[in-house]
Order: structure tokens, then sequence, then C-alpha cells
């Protein structure tokens, strides 16, 4: 059987729950993929998330992939906030969209209230 051995780096990003995967190269042997990785894991980027190398094989003219996929996206949240006079701090409304969340704020702002009013992600 012939195979290869793909090298991909890849990691998730804590603030979005984006993955970010690199495809590095496609190796003949498992040593060669290794030794890319030997290369590599100094290089800027790479030595943050050192760990983060995966080797997988392949046998080749093969499906390796045999049902359908659904795609996730990731949308955000905000919350709209306000201070009052006296740095007290109230929720006015979450669970918006970005656009909904700063149009909400240029509203009550145009209404010419006294109170501080933002944006911020829900995180």
């Amino acid at each position: 059987m012939n195979t290869v051995f793909v090298l991909e780096h890849s990691y998730e990003l804590s603030a979005t729950g984006e993955q970010k995967t690199k495809l590095i190269g496609v190796y003949s042997s498992r040593k060669k993929a290794e030794n890319a990785i030997e290369r590599l894991v100094l290089q800027p980027g790479f030595k943050d998330f050192p760990d983060y190398f995966n080797i997988d094989e392949y046998v080749l003219n093969q499906d390796h992939w045999e049902e359908g996929f659904v795609t996730e996206t990731y949308e955000p949240k905000y919350s709209v906030w306000r201070q009052d006079d006296n740095g007290n701090v109230y929720l006015v409304k979450d669970r918006l969209t970005e656009i909904d969340a700063f149009r909400l704020v240029r509203e009550y702002e145009k209404k010419g209230h006294k109170q501080t009013y933002w944006a911020k992600e829900i995180l």
C-alpha cells in the first residue's frame, strides 16, 4: 500500500473559536514530516504554538471523507450597557448582533441622555 504523511499546524483562537490550520506539506515518510517540524518549530508564529503540529498518514487512491458536512459559523453577540451619573453600570439589552447593538447605542445617545452608553461583545 502506498501512503503519504500530511503535516499540518492547527490551533483554535480562544477569543473567537476560529480554527486556524496551515497545510505544511505532504511527505513520503513520517521521518521526513518530523524533520519538517524540527525545521519550523523555531520560526515566527510556529514557536508560539509548538505543540500544534499534526502528522496524519493517508493511503493513496482512497477516499478519506465519505460523508457530507455541515458548516458552522460563529456570529458574535453583543450587549449594550449604560453608566449613570453615580458610576453605576446597568445592562440595557443583550444577545444583539453587532449592528443592532451599536444602532441601539446611537439611538440612546441621540435622545440626549446624560448617561454613557456602550456596546461590547459577549465572550
